[in-house]
Formats: structure tokens, C-alpha cells, sequence
């Protein structure tokens, strides 16, 4: 009996979905990420915080935006950022992921 072949699947047209095996991230893969973006987020803050400890807060805004946005790591949402700035005015590092 012949084999019916009906064309590409979907995963051929589109590349992998979230339905198709491969493209699902395991737990593992989302901690890695999360990890991932919390170090990042803390070098971004780490480099402000060098030029930019005890500075005025719009000015620390100012670079942390700039920062983020090279990075890759823009937009943030604007509470998390007050609360970094906040803390780099009053002279203290802020801590990613409260460590």
C-alpha cells in the first residue's frame, strides 16, 4: 500500500512551536534564563552604581536607561526602576532578586 504524503508539516513552514517536542523549555531551561537576565540586570546596576552612587535620582535614571537599553534589557517596568535609582541616590547598591 503506498504511503500518503499530504506536503510540509507546519513545523517544516513555520520552524518549531510550542506544540512540537523540541520547542518546549524545560524548568530547567527558564531557571537558567532568570538567572541569566538577574546577573545581567545586576552588572547594568553595578556600572551605574560606580559613576552614579549618592547622584541625583533623575540623574541615575538617566544612566540606568541608557544602560538598559544597551544592553538589551529595556524597557523596565518604571516602580522596579524608581526603586533601583532610589537606592543608588541614598548611597546602597541594589540587590537583584533580593540577594
Amino acid at each position: 500500500m503506498a504511503e500518503h504524503h499530504w506536503g510540509e508539516s507546519i513545523s517544516d513552514v513555520v520552524g518549531r512551536t510550542p506544540e512540537s517536542d523540541a520547542a518546549v523549555d524545560t524548568d530547567e531551561d527558564r531557571a537558567e534564563h532568570h538567572r541569566q537576565v538577574g546577573h545581567d540586570l545586576q552588572a547594568v546596576i553595578a556600572r551605574v552604581a560606580e559613576s552614579h552612587l549618592g547622584d541625583d535620582q533623575e540623574v541615575i535614571l538617566q544612566n540606568l536607561r541608557r544602560e538598559l537599553e544597551a544592553s538589551g534589557h529595556w524597557p523596565q517596568p518604571k516602580p522596579w526602576l524608581e526603586a533601583v535609582a532610589e537606592e543608588m541616590r541614598a548611597g546602597h547598591l541594589y540587590r537583584v532578586g533580593g540577594d
